[in-house]
């Protein structure tokens, strides 16, 4: 008499998916064109960049109105466009600070590195140049869009001053990053030291 024998169920797959990357613990993005300055300067440029183009287009004895449109349209349009879509974005992950200024530059500190982390109130002219990538002799280096808002940070003897609309949950989040990661690189210290037995 035969029997039939079970097929053996397959074994679960023991391979696990890898953990997905924690989320930042802070982010912002700023852009060039929430800078009501910025945006005065820029319409102001197509104005006057069309003022004198009308004065050469009229006043030249040869007829240059198909160069001297798609010129204006170029620097008055395009330009002004292409520069209201720069951002500069901030993230705090579990390891490093890092700020884009897309799509010139990118600075990244290690949290470990981190001594000060504080939220201030600067004046952008005379305490920090203006607006954009830049030294300052009274910040260092100072990364900002707009605003008069940041936070100052000073990291291996190095200075630095953030432009933030939300300085306080930056600063938090910067010191609070720093605080446990100096914690676990002191317990992965202590815990490497292990007692050695005298015989």
């Amino acid at each position: 008499m035969l029997h039939d024998t079970p097929t053996p169920a397959p074994a679960p797959d023991q391979t696990q998916a890898p953990a997905p990357p924690a989320e930042p613990r802070f982010t912002e993005t700023q852009r060039l064109a929430q800078n009501r300055l910025a945006r005065v300067v820029l319409l102001c440029t197509s104005i006057i960049t069309g003022l004198i183009f009308l004065a050469i287009g009229f006043t030249s004895p040869q007829p240059v109105w198909t160069t001297l449109i798609p010129a204006w349209v170029g620097i008055a349009v395009v330009m002004p466009a292409a520069l209201t879509r720069l951002k500069m974005r901030t993230e705090v992950t579990d390891s490093e600070l890092i700020v884009r200024w897309a799509p010139f530059y990118r600075k990244r500190i290690p949290l470990g590195d981190i001594e000060l982390g504080e939220p201030v109130r600067y004046r952008p002219i005379s305490d920090a140049g203006g607006w954009g990538i830049k030294h300052s002799r009274k910040f260092g280096l100072v990364l900002n869009v707009f605003g008069d808002r940041g936070v100052k940070v000073t990291a291996a003897n190095k200075r630095l001053l953030i432009g933030s609309q939300r300085p306080d949950e930056l600063a938090s989040a910067i010191l609070q990053g720093a605080v446990e990661h100096n914690d676990d690189a002191l317990l992965n210290g202590s815990g490497s030291d292990e007692p050695s037995n005298n015989t």
